[in-house]
């Protein structure tokens, strides 16, 4: 769900339920904060609680991870490359520049 792409990218720190979204991220990051039963959920919490070093290190891996491959950016390129087309991001201000791939 979105809250994965927006918690994470804000630099914030997210436990969750394990579900099949999640299978677009690396393995090792899911397994860290997802729990599949409510009973599994105390220990990651206590794991997890504070400011720790395995903390800061996992908030960091998921935000470059998403920042890397999972942005709208990422998404409109797919999309318009599903389309035949290529992307090229100028400034902000102009948007984006959509133009055929061999135009």
């Amino acid at each position: 769900t979105q809250r994965h792409f927006d918690v994470w990218t804000a630099g914030g720190f997210l436990l969750t339920d394990a579900n099949p979204g999640l299978d677009i991220f690396p393995e090792e990051l899911v397994r860290a904060v997802a729990f599949a039963r409510a009973e599994e959920l105390p220990a990651l919490f206590s794991r997890l609680a504070g400011d720790s070093p395995e903390k800061r290190a996992l908030a960091r891996q998921w935000r470059e991870t998403i920042l890397a491959g999972h942005t709208y950016a990422h998404r409109a390129a797919k999309v318009l490359a599903a389309a035949g087309l290529d992307r090229t991001l100028v400034s902000a201000h102009k948007g984006l520049e959509v133009r055929p791939e061999n135009g």
